[in-house]
């Protein structure tokens, strides 16, 4: 029996590519559908030469690095969605409205001669709906934690944390009917891709054995991210991603009261859906920088001792992966979705233990051996992680799962 040939249908550069990427080399593309993508030669070109511009920048992530005819780019229902999140409103809602037009402008385009699609949650729902009429096999890639899970998780946090959060986008309509697209995407999936154990465990029992958990792959990272860490007294800790309640942010002012070592020092960068109040908390315990640009995050690495992310919830965190890659330990907790082991890339402490994060801060910024050790942990695992290992096991896990529903 020949491979199954599988449609890709994603948003955006999700990890640069890396499914459709896997399935051509496999030879089990059939193509890549998605919003914006660069596939002409000479656009390519002609971004690299306007590379300094910033909204030019983020275009030249765009690149597949596939086949022109691997291809299909469906522009218009990404940029109408983006329009709405930018002028405001329940964020949720604008990525619905996003995620059902570009599933119905898949849909149009036709899924030529896959027998299988492979899409990504609450962006998958029409694609997934269409596969079944037409009897394909249908893979969901599951991102993150069940969104219901991470709504009763939130709204648990809204109520310990009043004003830290300008408003409550787990509580929305936008918030529910994302939630509904998951779960009507579960019923249809033959396989569910899941970067984490954690993942797997937020899902409803009865789609468990659907699970296959593939952790996501990163390179190692160049020279100029790679080096020696400053020989000063005390620990840099960076802290990456949106400031959000989720993210655990809000418990990184009793984390710094905690920790008794001097010179301990916090700075955060990213985004930010934090209230006045909350940023100005946070502001009274670290260097506030909000967003770097990706090209720019090499050198934060550089400046990091160790990266804390207190997450609440998660898939697989993309920061732990690069700084792992860049030889920075990461203190993080089990529900971050990484591939850290304890004592070994980092630490992991439980989700809003500020005591135990802080004691082990206070251990790193005491023991520059440890610290050292572990940076060298980080590297091996970043390695043990890569982008090939990644590839192989996606295609393997596919493989398996294609197998069972033909037995």
């Amino acid at each position: 029996m020949s491979p199954e040939r599988v449609l890709v249908a994603q948003i955006g550069g999700r990890r640069h590519y890396a499914v459709p990427r896997a399935l051509h080399e496999a030879g089990r593309l059939e193509r890549l559908v998605t919003d914006v993508a660069l596939t002409s030669p000479a656009v390519r070109h002609a971004a690299g030469l306007l590379s300094g511009v910033g909204r030019v920048r983020s275009l030249l992530a765009r690149d597949p690095q596939l086949p022109r005819d691997k291809v299909v780019s469906l522009s218009g229902p990404a940029s109408v969605a983006l329009r709405k999140r930018r002028q405001g409103g329940d964020p949720f809602a604008a990525w619905a409205e996003q995620n059902e037009a570009f599933g119905k402008a898949v849909v149009s385009a036709g899924f030529g001669g896959a027998n299988a699609v492979y899409v990504f949650n609450g962006a998958g729902l029409e694609i997934a709906q269409a596969a079944r009429r037409k009897g394909l096999r249908c893979i969901v890639d599951q991102t993150s934690a069940s969104l219901r899970h991470d709504i009763a998780l939130l709204t648990e946090e809204f109520e310990r944390w009043p004003g830290w959060e300008a408003e409550n986008s787990y509580s929305t309509p936008g918030a529910e009917e994302m939630a509904r697209r998951e779960e009507e995407e579960w019923n249809l999936a033959d396989t569910i891709i899941c970067g984490s154990e954690y993942v797997v465990g937020t899902l409803p029992p009865e789609h468990r054995d659907k699970c296959r958990v593939v952790p996501c792959g990163r390179g190692a990272a160049d020279d100029a991210v790679r080096g020696e860490r400053h020989d000063g007294a005390g620990l840099n800790v960076l802290v990456a991603g949106t400031l959000q309640l989720r993210k655990g942010v809000q418990y990184l002012p009793e984390i710094s009261r905690l920790a008794s070592s001097p010179g301990i020092r916090f700075r955060l960068v990213g985004s930010s859906w934090l209230a006045e109040a909350g940023v100005a908390e946070l502001k009274r315990i670290a260097d506030v920088r909000g967003v770097v640009p990706r090209s720019e995050m090499a050198e934060q690495y550089r400046w990091a001792d160790v990266l804390l992310l207190p997450t609440l919830s998660e898939g697989s965190a993309n920061v732990c992966h690069e700084a792992l890659s860049a030889g920075v330990p990461v203190v993080t907790t089990p529900n971050a979705g990484s591939v850290v082991r304890d004592g070994e890339g980092g630490f992991l402490v439980s989700v809003r233990d500020a005591s135990a994060t802080a004691e082990r801060l206070d251990l790193l910024a005491e023991d520059r051996e440890l610290l050292a050790r572990l940076s060298d942990g980080a590297r091996r695992q970043c390695a043990e992680h890569s982008p090939e290992r990644y590839a192989n096991e996606l295609v393997a896990a596919l493989g398996a799962a294609e197998g069972r529903a033909d037995t």
